[in-house]
């Protein structure tokens, strides 16, 4: 029998009260894991399209000195094997390619271009991911 100034809690209301802070807290917490594994591809991604962007850098500034370091540090790159791949912070995987004859028309005229195409491909949750850029280089030299 309960005292007249004690109030006890039964065990039916520690577990109504554990259900509902359950209900409130998974969702929560489920949120934030997912916000982590978002922001994990987003850098992930960034990181790739970095890489990517840094091996055509490469090639533009070899471009812009003059026509032999262009297609010197192109005759290096590519030995014998045209697209080049290699492996960056163990997990990323660079695919570079390049086509210094590559020629465009417009207007009747004629261009000869460097296309250079880089591909970065990683995993991510156990799913394979993808980045792709593409340039086209002057061969203008100065």
């Amino acid at each position: 029998m309960r005292s007249a100034g004690r109030s006890a809690v039964t065990l039916v209301e520690v577990l109504v009260a554990l259900a509902i802070l359950a209900a409130v807290f998974i969702p929560a917490f489920e949120l934030f894991r997912s916000g982590a594994s978002t922001a994990r591809y987003t850098e992930d991604r960034l990181r790739a399209f970095l890489i990517a962007q840094q091996q055509i850098e490469i090639l533009k500034h070899a471009a812009t000195i003059n026509k032999y370091s262009m297609e010197r540090l192109v005759g290096e790159l590519f030995k014998g094997t045209n697209p080049r791949t290699f492996v960056v912070e163990s997990r990323y995987t660079v695919t570079l390619s390049a086509d210094t004859n590559f020629q465009v028309e417009a207007e009747g005229k004629k261009a000869l271009l460097c296309h250079v195409k880089c591909e970065v491909d990683w995993q991510h949750a156990d799913e394979p991911r993808h980045v792709e850029l593409e340039a086209l280089l002057d061969r203008v030299y100065r």
